[in-house]
């Protein structure tokens, strides 16, 4: 992966319970951390052969962080992704491959 295409700033974020007056709980989001990324559609054959597998719509690539699982979510300005998978590059903790399914909102 070249480190000059990563010129997207996302933030990695995870989920937290907070105590409503009213309904018990509520979902809310907190930032883990903020990193340079590529963000790359899935090309139009890799999406329609994984149309049945599963609802990957981008690839994300970043350097290495520990810690980075489906239990994350993403957050590029306005949009939303949520992780499918996480591939660590040849198991070398350089970088990772961010499985991603755009979420409408």
């Amino acid at each position: 992966m070249n480190v000059g295409k990563m010129r997207h700033r996302i933030t990695f974020q995870r989920p937290t319970e907070e105590k409503d007056f009213l309904s018990g709980y509520k979902d809310d989001w907190f930032d883990v951390c903020t990193v340079w990324a590529q963000i790359s559609p899935v090309s139009g054959k890799e999406y329609f052969s994984q149309v049945r597998e599963t609802s990957v719509s981008h690839k994300i690539y970043c350097r290495y962080r520990p810690g980075i699982t489906p239990r994350l979510r993403i957050k590029f300005k306005d949009r939303i992704f949520r992780i499918i998978s996480v591939l660590n590059w040849d198991e070398r903790n350089e970088g990772l491959t961010i499985m991603c399914e755009e979420l409408v909102q």
